[in-house]
């Protein structure tokens, strides 16, 4: 994952964002890379507006959406939203 941003906001499911701008969540711009069992990254940077997954990148505003993108990437895992504005990734048992 890329650095957090210096937001202050709060993450919601529906907008990790938090609204965006300088009051928004830590999460605006973050990115974060995943490699699928070719060893191919997949990197999805949570952003204002969703863009499905393309040539191993995608852009993500919600929990839905990265949910949507990690399986359409493939991948055995699924995201949630942490107390502290984080995300959570959890290995599909």
């Amino acid at each position: 994952m890329s650095a957090p941003g210096a937001g202050t906001g709060s993450a919601t499911a529906a907008d990790l964002n938090g609204g965006g701008g300088a009051t928004g969540s830590k999460l605006i711009g973050a990115v974060f890379t995943f490699q699928d069992a070719a060893g191919k990254n997949i990197d999805i940077t949570v952003g204002a507006t969703y863009s499905a997954l393309s040539a191993g990148a995608a852009t993500v505003k919600s929990l839905d959406d990265l949910n949507t993108v990690l399986s359409e990437a493939g991948l055995s895992v699924t995201a949630s939203l942490t107390a502290a504005n984080g995300i959570d990734v959890h290995l599909d048992q």
